[in-house]
């Protein structure tokens, strides 16, 4: 009896220690994540991102959330931070969407340099865009766009 006692403590004990935690943690995640989302709508970029951001830090397993913010971040023009977003969403959940998204804003970013770095950020946006095409895109029409980004991004290279 003295025993089953001590078990149940300890029991309970291990449970508020490692399981409630974690509950919290995402519970507070999902609730920070229906904030950003709202924010979203709302187009108020630069918070959106912001509370995307302290959601991941909570719990970094929503590839949605991850592509939302990568997207906040597209209209605030960060680019290098739609990237990471965007990185981290692919790692979560493999979508023909985000590797296009992630596509553009490498191409963006190559716009605005030259040289090698140029050549390399070009490169990445041609491998995200062929992943982007054997993943396949939810709209029709984005699939011949990105063959055409494919097939001009090519051309650039090979000059």
């Amino acid at each position: 009896p003295k025993t089953g006692k001590i078990l149940a403590v300890v029991v309970l004990a291990m449970y508020a220690l490692l399981i409630v935690p974690g509950t919290l943690r995402r519970f507070k995640a999902d609730r920070l994540r229906a904030e950003a989302g709202h924010l979203f709508s709302l187009k108020q970029w630069r918070d959106a991102s912001e509370v995307y951001g302290a959601a991941n830090k909570l719990d970094p397993t929503d590839g949605q959330a991850c592509y939302q913010w990568g997207m906040a971040y597209v209209n605030l023009q960060e680019w290098d931070k739609a990237i990471n977003a965007f990185k981290q969403s692919v790692e979560i959940r493999n979508y023909g969407e985000v590797y296009n998204d992630l596509a553009n804003c490498y191409y963006i970013k190559a716009q605005s340099v030259t040289g090698v770095e140029r050549k390399h950020l070009l490169i990445q946006a041609l491998d995200a865009w062929q992943m982007a095409v054997r993943l396949g895109l939810p709209v029709e029409n984005d699939q011949v766009v990105v063959m055409r980004n494919i097939r001009t991004v090519q051309d650039m290279l090979s000059r």
